[in-house]
């Protein structure tokens, strides 16, 4: 039979599009042989492409039908969706791969185009200039270097001034150690104090010698041996004493760092901020406290309770 018609699948009723039909053995059941290649082939290229091929051309409502379900078929699965999104994020990896490459030529390329500033650091001629040769008179030190004659000056003075505070603290150690006196809370603070002092004057001796200067010791004034007071009392008086010597030993501290900083020369600034001023202020405000307690108790019963509490 000429023309296009129905195979009968299985007798059911439903009909497979196409061809000449080619009748099988006289039976009455068709097969489409044309059309069976081009019924694989749309599969394929519907499993292949998002929108359906349609057999023949519908028209009006019947196209209005089929336009929807195309717009249905359209629509993307999870699973594509998910594989466009892992192939967008692994293209912009590669993109940001390739920029970060050029970058890293770019910067190579320029390193290599820009001309050095011709600053070459050659040690060997470097160390004849004649400020860091090395001495050979004798009697010369060979680590001084930067190190202002002012500057050591101001550190023997320095010296001078620890000694002679420790010497007046001795002496109040003495006073108040006696038999007639026996304030022991006393002697025992004053000759602390004392020792404090001399090892302020030994680190001061060890630093000279560290930046190539020479310690000159000065001569030690007399200081009194007697601190009975008619009015405040002894107890009172020498610890006033010890108020007015901290305050003046922390002047001349401050005035060695000033000579410091006017020579330029932040070693001995520092050394002088770390190892002394933040501890003479915290001696000034101890000794302060003192004074008050001292001034409110007066020269009685209050003196003795006060130098066990100095004594403990």
């Amino acid at each position: 039979m000429d023309g296009v018609k129905a195979v009968k699948d299985g007798g059911r009723g439903r009909g497979v599009a196409v061809g000449v039909v080619v009748k099988d053995g006289g039976r009455g059941r068709g097969v489409a042989v044309e059309g069976i290649w081009n019924l694989i082939l749309r599969c394929v290229s519907n499993s292949m492409t998002t929108k359906p091929m349609a057999v023949g051309r519908p028209r009006g409502p019947e196209r209005e039908r089929v336009v929807l379900g195309e717009r249905k078929k359209a629509r993307p699965s999870p699973e594509e969706v998910g594989l466009r999104l892992l192939m967008e994020k692994e293209a912009w990896k590669m993109e940001d791969w390739w920029e970060k490459r050029e970058r890293r030529v770019n910067l190579r390329v320029c390193a290599s185009t820009v001309p050095l500033t011709g600053v070459i650091f050659e040690p060997f001629e470097e160390v004849k200039k004649s400020e860091l040769a090395v001495p050979t008179a004798p009697q010369v030190s060979l680590a001084r270097q930067n190190y202002a004659d002012e500057c050591e000056s101001a550190i023997n003075e320095q010296i001078n001034v620890e000694y002679n505070a420790s010497y007046a603290y001795h002496s109040l150690f003495a006073y108040f150690d006696r038999d007639n006196v026996a304030l022991k809370g006393f002697a025992k603070f004053f000759k602390e104090s004392s020792e404090e002092e001399r090892e302020h004057a030994e680190k001061l001796m060890k630093y000279q010698n560290t930046r190539g200067g020479r310690v000159v010791l000065h001569a030690i004034k007399n200081v009194p041996s007697e601190f009975e007071h008619v009015e405040k009392g002894d107890a009172l008086y020498a610890m006033e004493l010890a108020l007015s010597l901290e305050k003046l030993v922390n002047e001349k501290l401050l005035n060695v760092h000033s000579v410091a900083d006017r020579n330029n020369d932040p070693q001995l600034a520092d050394f002088i901020e770390s190892e002394f001023l933040s501890e003479q202020v915290e001696s000034i405000k101890k000794i302060s406290e003192y004074v008050a307690q001292l001034r409110r108790v007066g020269k009685g019963h209050g003196v003795w309770h006060f130098d066990q509490r100095l004594l403990d």
